[in-house]
């Protein structure tokens, strides 16, 4: 049922050999959209999260241009789109696997 679920024990890098598995597949994605010039943060940026296999999740950068996609699949792939005013738009695919995993810097260029 481990194997079939893809059941997870919470913080295995501790190695304390849980009893308890978890089921959800609930992960949390992290990134930061800049400015691809001057290294600033974007605020305010719309984010899309799509794939076939899971519906998709639309958010929106904070006031230090972070974004978190809290419910996004293990072992899942996205396509990525970031819009912003003033900017190119930002695609590029992702694999989510893990229970946390931070994409890092998204880097727009702005329009000429």
């Amino acid at each position: 049922m481990i194997h079939e679920k893809e059941a997870m024990p919470r913080n295995p890098e501790f190695n304390t050999d849980p009893a308890v598995f978890y089921t959800s597949h609930v992960s949390r994605l992290r990134g930061t959209v800049i400015d691809a010039e001057s290294s600033q943060v974007i605020t305010r940026a719309d984010i899309t999260l799509e794939s076939k296999d899971a519906p998709s999740i639309y958010l929106r950068t904070d006031i230090n241009g972070i974004f978190f996609a809290w419910n996004s699949r293990n072992n899942t792939k996205y396509s990525i789109e970031v819009k912003a005013t003033g900017y190119h738009t930002y695609l590029d695919e992702i694999t989510v696997a893990g229970e946390y995993q931070d994409i890092g810097l998204l880097k727009l260029n702005q329009n000429e």
